[in-house]
């Protein structure tokens, strides 16, 4: 069981946090349409496919922080061309529905968790050992909480998080993915993830009426399979 040689009030209160978000405030696992035909999440339901994980990556973001371009779009001319950050890793995602007690840890930047640990050469206790090492995926030492003596099993409430995200990269919440596992003494255990909607944050957008076209055409493409696989959650672009 995690969590046992820390504080347990002060744990309880920091997680306990993440159960009362404001409205605009939402955990959001990103997907990438560049995987559209090898990525579960392109083939079954979401919470099914969430099931079978272990943990997954996610990050919280504040709506009202995004800046919209929905009115601007309209405005650019055919040349132009319309940025702007998001703090999400991809441009469609699913919100969470979780459990606070789901909670594993909680990064201000992305700290290369390694979700895969173990898979490939089926070593069940890799993805153990990396949480509590704080050891993640090569290439992103200098982001392991290891690096630092900590673990990935870290909490910070979500102000903390908020505060110290920038909108130009992304944090990185840890939830743990299967549901009836006791993570913290005192807490009940984890909860099955649900889906809240699916959301579509573009980053780019163009004032060329031939390639906005095309380029809404392919995202609402992807958007609308992930829809039929996901009956009844609501999609909003924002």
């Amino acid at each position: 069981m995690l969590g046992e040689c820390k504080n347990e009030k002060s744990l309880h209160a920091k997680l306990s946090e993440w159960r009362n978000l404001k409205d605009t405030q939402v955990l959001i696992h990103t997907i990438n349409p560049a995987y559209e035909n090898s990525s579960p999440l392109f083939l079954k339901d979401a919470c099914s496919v969430f099931r079978q994980w272990d943990v997954l990556s996610s990050s919280l973001i504040d709506l009202d922080k995004i800046k919209h371009v929905r009115d601007k779009m309209e405005n650019l001319r055919s040349w132009e061309e319309l940025r702007r950050d998001t703090g999400i890793f991809f441009e469609i995602g699913f919100v969470l529905d979780f459990a606070p007690q789901n909670i594993l840890g909680t990064f201000a930047e992305d700290v290369w968790f390694p979700n895969h640990a173990g898979i490939n050469n089926r070593n069940t206790y890799a993805l153990t050992d990396a949480i509590l090492s704080g050891k993640g995926k090569p290439g992103g030492r200098h982001a392991w909480p290891g690096e630092n003596g900590h673990s990935y099993n870290e909490i910070n409430s979500p102000k903390y998080i908020l505060n110290r995200s920038d909108l130009q990269r992304h944090n990185e919440i840890l939830v743990v993915c299967k549901p009836f596992i006791n993570i913290y003494p005192g807490l009940p255990p984890t909860e099955p993830l649900k889906i809240k909607k699916i959301i579509y944050a573009p980053k780019r957008v163009t004032g060329h009426p031939l390639f906005r076209s095309m380029e809404r055409k392919a995202k609402k493409r992807v958007i609308n399979k992930l829809a039929a696989l996901n009956p009844g959650v609501p999609m909003t672009e924002i």
